[in-house]
């Protein structure tokens, strides 16, 4: 018996999150009026929010950043592991020893080494992801090759955070770049760092963990709310 699986999922109408700070800093979206320091914070923490459940579930992304995280009305926002992705921002992935295309720059040191990704190294990635908002949208280590961040991420020498991020935020950028990944921060601790700065106009609307992503693989066994599939 055939039967066809559909997935379904909640509609995001706008754009990647990458996207939606470039284009703001270029002002090419002026409908949007967005970005703010508010509004900034209000998209690290649905993405902290969301890559709770996502840790709670044991799930590793591996591959966290602006360019996975989705935008729709209110912005709102959704962690997402779209693999069209990797074709628009090709110059976000870098080969390593002959093996598949890589997220260098979001890349743990353990991670670039040994190959070993976990949940530790999804916050050194979502370190990386709040350079991303809070510079709007610049690609890190912007004017060095993938060659050379290699090394700069061996030798210790990490991102500068950028001059408009909030103490918390730079606070939460430190804690997901320690060496040793059982020195990081965990979600549920950054989550609790940012979370008090919510704004106040969003505080009726805060997302619930599990409506903070969507699966887009063939991997369907971790289907939060919004994610219904059809046999």
């Amino acid at each position: 018996m055939f039967f066809l699986h559909i997935i379904q999922i909640d509609f995001c109408g706008h754009v990647f999150v990458k996207t939606l700070i470039i284009s703001k800093i270029r002002k090419l979206l002026w409908s949007y009026n967005y970005c703010t320091n508010a509004d900034l914070i209000w998209i690290s923490v649905q993405i902290a929010n969301g890559m709770v459940y996502l840790s709670s579930q044991h799930f590793v992304h591996r591959d966290l950043a602006t360019r996975n995280c989705l935008v729709g009305d209110n912005l709102s926002v959704k962690i997402s592991d779209f693999g069209m992705s990797r074709d628009i921002y090709t110059s976000d992935y870098y080969k390593v020893g002959g093996t598949r295309m890589l997220p260098i720059r979001w890349m743990a040191p353990e991670s670039i080494t040994y190959g070993k990704f976990s949940l530790e190294s999804d916050v050194w990635a979502y370190g990386v992801l709040l350079w991303e908002i809070f510079t709007f949208g610049k690609q890190p280590y912007y004017g060095h090759s993938n060659d050379e961040v290699v090394k700069l991420i061996l030798q210790g020498i990490l991102l500068s955070p950028p001059e408009n991020s909030p103490p918390f935020i730079c606070s939460v950028m430190a804690g997901s770049w320690k060496t040793e990944p059982r020195d990081r921060l965990t979600f549920p601790e950054v989550y609790d760092m940012i979370s008090p700065h919510i704004p106040e106009s969003r505080m009726v609307a805060t997302p619930s963990q599990d409506d903070s992503y969507i699966q887009m693989d063939n991997d369907n066994y971790l289907l939060p709310t919004g994610v219904t599939v059809v046999s």
